[in-house]
């Protein structure tokens, strides 16, 4: 209590210019709510180590301004805007990076219960999420998930009926599900573009690079310092 109190006697308008436009108009930010959102602000404003924190100026060239729009609505109202207010291109980046994740590992029941209690009814996340239980309880995952952990999603709107769709799509073509993204050792897959809004992108990404060996979860092994454009 004591520290918050502290912190709001201090507390300061942050200007933070976003992009590499010259004439584009800053953030104005509380101090504190922006230590709060992440610990390099909170690392960066200190007075007396940076000039970030002497001038109460930040400027992130390499940003995009429509993203800290969407992350600044966030941080005041707890959601995200709707999609007609968000940059659509924004989504996609998330969701990208979300099937690059998935790639080499599953959800844990706390992000999966999330995703459904935050997103509405016939959302790209909840597909996305079902079809991950789906995986999660199958055998060629080893049943890391039992029948059981199940009961974690009583009362959640929406799941049942999303986990039945996926159940039966998984059965019939698990290896699409495993397989969303294109890779170097299986050839193209366009599977992703599912989970796209708008019109989406028409590929998944520059050229990516993977900076260990590691082994996706059908079995393929991606080199070292590979780079494939996916």
């Amino acid at each position: 209590m004591e520290a918050l109190t502290q912190a709001l006697k201090r507390d300061r308008l942050v200007k933070i210019f976003v992009g590499q436009n010259a004439n584009t108009e800053p953030f104005l930010v509380q101090q504190t709510a922006l230590e709060k959102l992440s610990v390099y602000f909170a690392k960066a404003l200190q007075p007396d180590k940076f000039s970030e924190g002497e001038s109460a100026l930040l400027r992130l060239s390499d940003d995009d301004v429509h993203v800290w729009k969407a992350l600044l609505y966030w941080m005041f109202e707890s959601t995200l805007p709707n999609i007609e207010m968000m940059v659509l291109s924004f989504q996609n980046e998330i969701m990208l990076e979300l099937l690059h994740k998935l790639n080499t590992g599953v959800p844990s029941l706390d992000v999966v219960k999330t995703s459904f209690n935050r997103t509405p009814p016939g959302s790209k996340l909840r597909l996305l999420m079902a079809e991950e239980v789906a995986f999660m309880l199958s055998e060629q995952n080893n049943k890391k998930m039992v029948p059981e952990d199940l009961d974690a999603f009583d009362g959640v709107v929406g799941f049942t009926s999303a986990l039945t769709v996926a159940l039966k799509y998984y059965g019939e073509a698990p290896i699409r599900v495993l397989r969303r993204l294109p890779h170097p050792g299986y050839g193209a897959c366009d599977r992703w573009k599912l989970f796209m809004v708008g019109d989406g992108p028409k590929h998944t990404g520059s050229m990516i690079p993977w900076e260990r060996v590691h082994r996706t979860r059908c079995g393929m092994w991606i080199p070292r310092k590979a780079q494939v454009r996916i």
